[in-house]
């Protein structure tokens, strides 16, 4: 008898501790239940931005469209390597954009998460963010262009503890 009421004990205790039996907390709105991935970030995701064609996307620390600043890009290609630095604005607040090929072998797809490529961006309070996802492709290798989609987290020093994503086009 003894030993029956220790086994129900033990039962209820893990029952009410794994919280079995409660129901689900109904999805907010918008939410879509049929998504089993994981979230990069705790929290609503955040709607896509309509930003113009010729505007970089930044989504998550900084929820803005913004637009290159063609007078202060610089751009270095070499045989080995790619750099470009570029000066991004929405009229608010201004970023500076890093992209670096380390492996740099003309147009391709060079993966952000392989360490052949990085994107670090700077934001006007000097708050950085490094890419630790993503792809920078370069479709144009006489003036360099191309698109990035980067997936980074703060930096050493940034007091924002949000990532940030950049999204769109880009060229030297």
């Amino acid at each position: 008898m003894l030993l029956a009421f220790i086994v129900v004990m033990v039962g209820g205790v893990s029952w009410v501790v794994t919280e079995a039996g409660r129901e689900a907390p109904a999805p907010t709105h918008g939410a879509s239940p049929a998504s089993s991935s994981p979230a990069l970030t705790p929290g609503p995701t955040p709607n896509p931005l309509m930003c113009l064609p010729d505007q970089l996307q930044l989504v998550g620390a900084s929820n803005a469209c913004v637009s290159l600043d063609l007078r202060t890009r610089s751009c270095d290609v070499t045989q080995v390597g790619m750099d470009a630095t570029f000066y991004l604005s929405d009229g608010v607040h201004t970023y500076e954009l890093e992209l670096g090929i380390s492996t740099y072998s003309g147009p391709g797809s060079y993966q952000l998460s392989s360490g052949a490529a990085q994107v670090d961006v700077r934001d006007d309070m000097n708050a950085d963010w490094r890419s630790v996802a993503g792809e920078l492709d370069v479709i144009s290798s006489k003036r360099p262009s191309g698109t990035v989609y980067a997936n980074l987290e703060p930096w050493v020093g940034n007091i924002s503890a949000l990532p940030l994503s950049v999204q769109g086009s880009w060229s030297c």
